[in-house]
């Protein structure tokens, strides 16, 4: 039985790797995970997969410039050295360096490692500065990978061009339940009533920590400069912006149409209950929430930016505008909310679109790479 060990923190791990990790039990795997916590959810972890695999807890943090996490590395050489694994699959930044650095004498013996980037930190329209910092790491750890997995086509295109990995792989993100978003059912007018939403208002919701990546304060902006009497708008997240996005708000004079829920497991819901999905980032390797918005049947307004034009078009599954043009944002919304039909035509097209990333095809596409890599 081959042996595969599984290095994330444990947020994504929980939100994202969990259904990769039953499947590869199901398939004849014997795995073992190592995470760092950062959110302080690892006794959510061990409910979700303590009886099915070994865990591990590796002392790292997400900033690359803390000194603590050489006690990570540290643990990381630890954990392979005695685990005998004959792969090690990492993702995001941290993580994925530490694990690639502790895994690099034992790669000599036969020790494949693949690495999933999540989203790199330098593409097409990000500041210089990230291509400084950020390229020339992902480009000397590229020569400690023996498998390198891209989430969206533009970081695939880059990868092929310019990163010295053993091989380049394109899936169609983690993962996603389509199904479950497409047929979850709420009952609309009570949900909106316990938030205080009148009926008839047309609801735009926005999934994603508050922090400057999210982008949430040009849709507040676009909001702001559109006839909002009618529109309410939902924020799901928690984050650093917090207190500067309520202050926003209230200086904008738009208050009584906002309202931030914080953290939320009922997203499923939501989408229900909501008219038009927004999603204004700066930046994202996919965009897992737009995902759900969409499978949800909700039309999409969202930046013109990588991993987001993987899956939408402009004009047929929502808008997509520049992350900071405030006024395309409140053009656009504008357009969907005095029309309910475009809203149900483009909602529909968006839902479609969500198919090729459904959990069922990501799962297969993962399998597959690893089967290529170490056999069964």
């Amino acid at each position: 039985m081959k042996r595969i060990l599984i290095t994330s923190t444990e947020v994504l791990m929980l939100h994202f790797l969990v259904p990769h990790v039953k499947n590869l039990r199901k398939s004849g795997y014997d795995v073992e995970i190592a995470c760092s916590e950062v959110l302080g959810r690892f006794d959510e972890l061990r409910e979700v997969l303590g009886e099915l695999v070994v865990i591990h807890k590796v002392d790292l943090k997400r900033s690359p410039a803390r000194i603590k996490n050489l006690r990570g590395l540290s643990d990381l050489k630890q954990i392979i050295r005695e685990g005998n694994y004959d792969m090690v699959w990492t993702n995001e930044p941290v993580m994925g360096v530490m694990t690639r650095l502790a895994a690099r004498k034992l790669r000599k013996r036969g020790l494949k490692v693949l690495y999933m980037t999540h989203g790199f930190h330098f593409y097409k329209g990000s500041d210089r500065l990230n291509w400084v910092l950020f390229y020339p790491v992902e480009w000397t750890m590229a020569h400690l990978t023996d498998v390198l997995v891209t989430i969206n086509q533009e970081d695939y295109a880059l990868a092929r061009k310019r990163m010295h990995a053993g091989r380049i792989k394109y899936i169609h993100g983690i993962g996603l339940d389509t199904e479950y978003f497409r047929n979850r059912e709420v009952n609309v007018k009570e949900m909106r009533n316990t938030l205080g939403i009148p009926e008839q208002a047309v609801v735009l919701l926005s999934v994603g920590e508050l922090q400057r990546r999210k982008n949430h304060e040009v849709m507040l902006r676009a909001l702001a400069k559109m006839d909002y009497s009618n529109v309410y708008y939902i924020i799901c997240g928690e984050g650093e912006l917090n207190n500067y996005l309520h202050e926003l708000t209230a200086s904008l004079g738009i208050a009584e149409h906002v309202l931030f829920l914080g953290y939320r497991r009922d997203i499923s819901e939501l989408c229900k209950c909501a008219d038009i999905f927004v999603h204004p980032s700066r930046r994202e390797g996919l965009g897992i929430a737009a995902l759900e918005g969409m499978a949800s049947g909700l039309p999409i307004v969202a930046s013109q930016i990588n991993g987001i034009l993987d899956y939408t078009t402009d004009g047929e599954t929502g808008y997509n505008c520049m992350p900071m043009d405030a006024d395309s944002f409140c053009g656009a919304i504008n357009t969907l909310t005095a029309d309910k039909a475009l809203r149900e035509k483009m909602g529909t097209c968006a839902g479609e679109r969500t198919k090729a990333y459904d959990i069922g095809i990501a799962k297969k596409e993962v399998l597959q790479i690893i089967e290529e890599c170490v056999g069964r």
